[in-house]
């Protein structure tokens, strides 16, 4: 329905329907963002009329009140795609319903209940990912122990998963700003920044955002990707300018940036002689 009106003449706004019709609904959530209290009234005056022509009912809407007009009083988080929204800070924050499910003392540590509380950290900014590495690492170990799924780890794996598990709660301390301030000025300015970095045990990429605005300057944690080590740690370098590139990829085309400055950093000089070799390359790094 929304690609007949997106291409057929229409009484709504264009905006509208291009943010409902290209990225604004994420299974039964329509999640999108307006520059300005008086465009979203209008948004959500217009969103409405438009699925209510498909029989499609949307309700319950919730906007960041953080500077605006509106009674705070009653506002809580919200949970959204898998996080928690606060609107009047306008932050992401962990889903504290991933500590639900407590370990006794009693019970046995096993592969099994690793894998399962280290796929409750749902973190799909990437912001939490020292955290989540933790379990990973001791999961990757047990490949060489030859352990079943629920035959118990040793002791000293069992103390260091409960301290990890005791100490998630932390998680609820970190709060990132949802908004990031690319609305374009005279004086805008915004460069995009990608570091990679590796270690024994895992390689990952982070991405921010640098923006000078009135002067001011501010930086935006956008995004954050980690990977294990492979147990052959040959290529390992590579594979973190890798992730690196294809996740900046991934970020410019979600964040529809169409020309804006990048620059890649990385403290892996052996991995900067070979992107910027001109000669042929060896089949390893080639593939």
């Amino acid at each position: 329905m929304l690609r007949r009106t997106e291409s057929g003449d229409t009484r709504y706004f264009h905006e509208v329907i291009l943010k409902l019709a290209n990225k604004g609904f994420y299974v039964d959530n329509c999640v999108t963002s307006v520059s300005d209290e008086l465009t979203l009234n209008m948004f959500l005056q217009e969103a409405t009329m438009i699925m209510a022509e498909g029989k499609f009912d949307l309700r319950g809407w919730e906007f960041t009140r953080k500077d605006s007009n509106y009674n705070n009083e009653d506002v809580v988080p919200l949970p959204v795609l898998g996080l928690m929204w606060d609107p009047v800070r306008d932050t992401l924050n962990f889903n504290p319903s991933c500590l639900k499910e407590m370990i006794s003392q009693e019970e046995y540590i096993t592969k099994r209940i690793i894998l399962s509380m280290a796929q409750r950290v749902f973190d799909p900014i990437g912001s939490m990912f020292p955290a989540t590495l933790v379990p990973k690492l001791l999961l990757q170990e047990f490949w060489n122990k030859n352990l079943t799924w629920d035959e118990p780890v040793d002791e000293d794996t069992s103390v260091e998963f409960r301290n990890w598990f005791h100490e998630l709660p932390s998680l609820l301390e970190i709060a990132i700003p949802r908004w990031v301030d690319i609305v374009p000025t005279s004086d805008f300015v915004c460069s995009i920044h990608t570091f990679c970095d590796t270690s024994n045990s895992a390689y990952s990429a982070v991405i921010f955002l640098r923006v000078v605005k009135n002067q001011q300057l501010s930086v935006h944690l956008l995004a954050a990707k980690s990977r294990l080590a492979p147990i052959q740690k040959k290529g390992k370098m590579l594979l973190a300018a890798t992730i690196g590139a294809r996740f900046f990829r991934n970020v410019i085309d979600n964040f529809e940036f169409k020309e804006i400055t990048s620059y890649f950093w990385s403290d892996l000089s052996t991995v900067i002689s070979w992107i910027q070799r001109k000669e042929e390359w060896a089949t390893f790094v080639w593939t």
